[in-house]
């Protein structure tokens, strides 16, 4: 482990040896060769990323040297990618299209652009950044590009989307003037194994493609046969990019990485991706599902059992389930069904979870019930699960609006971005069903409506109507002259008024 002396301590728990680098600098600088020989060989662990797991344990995947190699070099290919090329990096470096985005670009000699945390969450400052950098490659998720002007993009060449399916229309809105790719890949592999290109006109999600250079996918029926064409089966795929297995889990290696019975990938051995798939006449593969217990939610991959497990440690709660729901929108959220508690316990239900799990695996509905429907061999019978009621995220504690701006937020912007009516000024952003995406949506909202640029680091503070409309207020009241600002303060009350100094004394 290689550290800076301010981070030395917080990683000394790790069972491996800590090298602080400022003591260590002068060293480093009397060798007289400072690239020390290459150590890595091509089947040594380049990484480890971890994904989620049924039984509440997140698995560890061991990603290898010859994997990225192979896939770098296919996407190189594969995109034409030149040193004139620049190239967005927008993914998290924790996130495996990261390792897509740093090595594409680094290794042809290309210009690697990295979005700040503060660009990938505003929808205003990525597009700014996207057009000011002339960025010619991108790789984003589906749910980020709707919110984008891709005709303001005149030197994007490649759009690289993948994550989960996506509609015909996002594929009609980009890909004029440009070429876009639909890719698919599972954790248990270096970032992506199959691809579609996505010309012309489309009426429906595209289908995900054919295998990538080195690798190979089978459609096959639970005993690992070959299923005709057209005909459901789930989707086993190998080739050089496939993980090694799950770190320190042999007995899942042995279960999800098997022996090819075809003699076809590189390697040997295909993994049992879980998912639904058929093949078209032409050979290009169609997703159509899960056949598990995972889902995936704007593009993460979850674990619902994972969830569940999390749930069920909530002191006193009793049987609990953790399903998918899809609403009137066609938008994708997971719902709690808990037991053993009753509604006003709910909030502390969820911030307990808050504690345990990142935001995006946080149920963003909760329904209370006697006892969970159960069939005849005693599971989860989910069809007689009750559907949330979609006004329910919010808890109707919020109080009304007290100020125009208030009013204006709340009615005009907050509450149809969040499709709940009961939703108050003093209500959480987040308890009551918003995500990541939807704040950015909302400050690029509030920057239109309001011309005032508000940081999500601002907004998380407090993520309330009542504390962004207090920031409105004093950025607008401190662009005002003396004779306007008395003007104002005129039509204000007292409280108003108070409220508002008390904004700009915060920010001052």
């Amino acid at each position: 482990m290689i550290a800076h002396t301010e981070v030395a301590g917080a990683v000394s728990a790790v069972a491996a040896p800590v090298v602080t680098l400022d003591d260590v600098r002068a060293e480093l600088a009397a060798m007289p060769d400072r690239n020390p020989p290459l150590a890595a060989e091509p089947g040594d662990v380049a990484y480890i990323i971890y994904t989620s797991g049924s039984t509440g344990m997140p698995k560890g995947v061991l990603l290898e040297h010859r994997g990225v190699v192979n896939f770098i070099d296919s996407t190189q290919d594969l995109f034409d990618l030149t040193p004139a090329d620049r190239v967005l990096g927008f993914a998290s470096a924790t996130f495996d299209v990261s390792v897509f985005e740093t090595f594409a670009a680094l290794l042809t000699g290309a210009r690697l652009c990295l979005a700040t945390e503060d660009e990938r969450l505003s929808i205003d400052r990525l597009q700014s950044l996207m057009e000011r950098a002339g960025i010619t490659v991108i790789d984003l998720p589906p749910t980020v590009m709707p919110l984008l002007a891709p005709e303001k993009f005149t030197d994007l060449r490649i759009a690289f989307v993948g994550g989960e399916a996506f509609s015909g229309e996002l594929v009609n809105r980009w890909n004029p003037g440009r070429r876009l790719f639909n890719g698919y890949g599972p954790t248990e592999c270096t970032v992506t194994m199959i691809v579609e290109e996505c010309p012309g006109t489309w009426d429906a999600s595209p289908p995900i493609g054919l295998p990538m250079t080195n690798h190979v996918a089978h459609v096959l029926d639970r005993d690992l046969r070959q299923v005709p064409i057209g005909v459901p089966g789930e989707l086993v795929i190998g080739g050089a990019g496939l993980a090694r297995g799950y770190l320190d889990r042999d007995e899942l290696t042995a279960e999800k990485f098997v022996a090819d019975p075809f003699g076809t990938a590189p390697g040997g051995r295909l993994y049992r991706t879980g998912d639904l798939v058929k093949r078209l006449p032409d050979g290009r593969l169609v997703f159509l599902g899960r056949l598990d217990q995972q889902v995936k939610i704007r593009g993460l991959r979850i674990e619902l059992g994972e969830v569940e497990s999390a749930l069920a440690g909530v002191a006193g709660i009793g049987p609990v389930s953790v399903q998918p729901w899809t609403d009137d929108a066609g938008d994708k959220h997971l719902v709690g069904y808990v037991t053993g508690v009753m509604e006003q316990q709910v909030p502390s239900v969820r911030e307990h979870l808050g504690t345990l799990l990142p935001s995006y695996m946080i149920p963003s509905y909760f329904v209370v019930l006697d006892e969970l429907p159960l069939t005849s061999s005693g599971k989860v019978d989910w069809r007689r699960l009750p559907a949330p009621d979609p006004k329910s995220a919010g808890d109707g504690s919020g109080d009304e609006p007290r100020t125009a701006t208030e009013r204006e937020l709340l009615r005009e912007v907050v509450t149809p971005l969040l499709r709940n009516d009961r939703f108050g000024v003093h209500d959480d952003f987040f308890l009551a069903g918003g995500n990541s995406l939807q704040a950015a949506q909302l400050m690029s909202a509030i920057n239109r409506r309001f011309e005032v640029e508000i940081a999500l680091a601002d907004f998380f503070v407090s993520p309330t109507v009542a504390h962004l409309a207090t920031i409105i207020d004093s950025v607008r009241a401190a662009r005002l002259s003396d004779d306007d600002l008395l003007d104002m303060l005129e039509n204000l009350s007292d409280e108003e008024a108070a409220r508002m100094f008390d904004g700009l004394g915060d920010r001052s």
